[in-house]
This record gives C-alpha cells, sequence and structure tokens, in this order.
C-alpha cells in the first residue's frame, strides 16, 4: 500500500501541473494556436490531483476496507467514488475542449 502522504504529494504534483496545462492551453487558444489535444486535459488532471490529495486512492480504500484486488482489473478496480470522480474528469475534458474549440 502507498503511504497516504506520498499519495498526496503525487496528487498535489498532479493538480499543479493540470492547472499549469490549462492555463497553457487557454494562452494558446487566445493566440490562435491549436492545443486542443493535449490541452483539453487539464482540468480532469487538476480534478484528479486534487481528489488525491483529499481522499484515498482506490487501491488504498479496497486495502482499508479488507476488500481482495485478486482478479480484478483495470474499471473493476476502481472504488463507485472513483468511478464518479473519472467521469467527472471525462466531462471536464470534453467540456473544456469544447470552450477551447469555439469559445475563445
Amino acid at each position: 500500500m502507498i503511504p497516504r502522504n506520498a499519495e498526496r504529494i503525487g496528487g498535489l504534483i498532479v493538480a499543479l501541473l493540470g492547472g499549469w496545462l490549462t492555463w497553457f492551453a487557454w494562452q494558446a487558444a487566445h493566440q490562435q494556436r491549436s492545443f486542443l489535444s493535449v490541452g483539453a486535459t487539464g482540468p480532469a488532471f487538476a480534478l484528479l490531483g486534487l481528489a488525491l490529495v483529499c481522499i484515498p486512492g482506490y487501491k488504498s480504500e479496497r486495502i482499508l476496507r479488507g476488500e481482495s484486488l485478486d482478479g480484478k482489473e483495470g474499471w473493476e478496480l476502481l472504488t463507485p467514488r472513483w468511478k464518479v470522480i473519472c467521469g467527472i474528469c471525462c466531462a471536464l475534458a470534453a467540456g473544456y475542449f469544447l470552450l477551447l474549440a469555439y469559445g475563445p
């Protein structure tokens, strides 16, 4: 199991990089440069990082509850809370993509 402080530090780094990517994509869109494909993921990474800072990771949650990880892969590993977070991240990325493409 990953120590909680390491998860928080990793989450903070991901959130900061996501915030920077969001800002950079916004600046690029205002200068008429194309940066949509990667830049749209900025808000999703920022939210994902903040979630890691605030709540334990999905593996840590399952281990703390005494659940087994055997035989689970991919989407099955995620707890319901992390599935919701992933859904919101996808919606944020799609919304930011549309904002960058048609907004500025």
